[in-house]
């Protein structure tokens, strides 16, 4: 079975289930409205309690002053990695092949001496 989806306006709120079903024309089972007759299951929205932030500790507020200081101590070398990104990127790549070539060599390189010594 096919149900149209219907496209509504972002300011205009959701339509409940007993709407949207009659909207599509098709009836409400009688187990829906046993279900919703349930005082066992809640179908209420619940209302949030508002959450009052905690104060910051010693120990948070000396790590916003550390990381601001560091902040503005490195800030100037981010600066520069981004601005030179394009050329930083292929030297990362190179470095990281060079050790990929490095620990193959030293991996294979007793295997393929030992085979030529015939051992």
């Amino acid at each position: 079975m096919t149900q149209a989806v219907q496209i509504l306006p972002a300011n205009e709120p959701l339509p409940s289930a007993d709407e949207s079903a009659q909207s599509i024309g098709e009836p409400l089972p009688s187990e829906w409205a046993e279900i919703r007759a349930d005082e066992d299951i809640q179908f209420a929205p619940v209302e949030q309690l508002e959450r009052v932030p905690r104060e910051p500790s010693w120990l948070d507020q000396a790590l916003d002053a550390l990381f601001a200081q560091l902040g503005e101590l490195l800030g100037p070398v981010g600066t520069a990695l981004a601005a030179n990104w394009g050329v930083l990127r292929w030297v990362v790549i190179g470095i990281v092949a060079l050790i990929v070539l490095y620990l193959a060599w030293r991996t294979l390189g007793p295997l393929a001496r030992r085979k030529a010594d015939g051992s």
